[in-house]
């Protein structure tokens, strides 16, 4: 979704910012150099689409970028400029293609992220009606289509149906219980007892053997944290740039040259200090 890319693309630009200063991120090299490195963890978010838009706004206006935020806006989209179903059916329009308006999976997703906002204009329960639509497919050829066949649809899908009411099935009659016949209970027998048999005396000059049994050394290895897969991800791409810009090494890195591969080693290692702090 593109609120989650636009987060993560942040986060990253954040971070390379903390041994730097905002200007660098307004030179094409260094931009360059931060895509390079983390498309690998994030080859949707650092993608070459976006590189370009990217490098685009920075040389036709650099002076409009302010802080990441502005950035941002200028990758993934202004959330200010959805207005209306329209204008937000062009937005994806050109951010996926018209022919990705008519799949359900991402209309879903990216409607509900802009539900505020179509909501404030057409209504309660039009991102139900719009979703409905889309999934009934259609013969589509341009914005103006979908947005008429969602305006005119049936206003009946706002409503939620009635529960129906629960109908409780009466309780049968128990049957009377029979008294159960008296069962006098049957004498145990007592149990036999065996005479004990008598110790043999032991020889003389035997007794007790030590023995001493060696106890093998318990290697523990450092572990991580129980992550999900997104936060190890997170970790292991923050670590990877902090090596690829001069940070020391905490594992044996003889041979590797991939900052990624050194950070899944310091990893495993359970070296790596960075945390993750959940709310």
């Amino acid at each position: 979704m593109r609120s989650e890319d636009r987060r993560i693309f942040k986060a990253i630009l954040e971070n390379h910012l903390e041994d730097g200063d905002f200007n660098q991120l307004l030179e094409e090299n260094v931009v360059k150099y931060i895509f390079n490195e983390v498309k690998g963890d994030y080859p949707e978010v650092f993608s070459e689409k976006n590189l370009n838009r990217y490098i685009d706004a920075l040389r036709s206006n650099p002076a409009q970028f302010r802080d990441i935020d502005d950035i941002c806006d200028a990758i993934f989209g202004d959330k200010s400029e959805i207005k209306d179903l329209r204008s937000f059916l062009k937005a994806l329009e050109d951010e996926y293609g018209f022919k990705m308006l008519l799949d359900p999976v991402v209309v879903e997703s990216q409607a509900k992220e802009a539900e505020s906002v179509l909501v404030s204009v057409h209504g309660p329960g039009i991102v139900k009606r719009f979703i409905s639509v889309i999934k009934k497919g259609g013969n589509f050829s341009n914005i103006d289509e979908i947005v008429e066949a969602v305006l005119s649809t049936d206003k009946g899908l706002d409503a939620e149906p009635k529960p129906k009411p629960e109908v409780k099935p009466k309780a049968e009659p128990k049957p009377k219980a029979e008294p159960k016949p008296e069962v006098k209970p049957k004498a145990e027998p007592k149990p036999e007892v065996k005479p004990k048999p008598k110790a043999e005396p032991k020889p003389e000059g035997s007794g007790m053997t030590k023995v001493t049994v060696p106890v093998e050394k318990v290697v523990v290895k450092a572990q991580m944290p129980d992550y999900t897969r997104f936060e190890k991800a997170r970790i292991v791409g923050a670590r990877a740039l902090q090596i690829s810009l001069g940070a020391p090494i905490l594992v044996d890195s003889t041979g590797m040259i991939d900052p990624v591969d050194i950070a899944m080693k310091e990893y495993d290692a359970g070296v790596i200090p960075i945390t993750v702090v959940r709310d």
